[in-house]
């Protein structure tokens, strides 16, 4: 399911930690209340995004696995 976003950050081939670590950087510079929508492919990624939002005070609106491999994140600055 697609939802509206802000920003798109695509770490496609990126493996741990760099999605998180990118996503971090990209955050930093969107206004809050924004989304960005990140694409991983890394299949740790899921859980290291809800461990990220959750001690920076963000909000994983939706993580999805768009298709085998592939996965799907947007996350809600506060």
């Amino acid at each position: 399911m697609s939802r509206a976003f802000d920003q798109l950050l695509d770490a496609s081939g990126e493996v741990c930690p760099k999605p998180v670590l990118l996503a971090r950087q990209a955050l930093k510079k969107l206004p809050e209340g924004n989304v960005l929508k990140i694409i991983s492919t890394d299949s740790q990624s899921r859980q290291d995004f809800e461990i990220f939002c959750r001690l920076k005070n963000l909000v994983l609106v939706q993580g999805e696995q768009a298709r085998e491999g592939t996965y799907i994140f947007y996350i809600t600055k506060q």
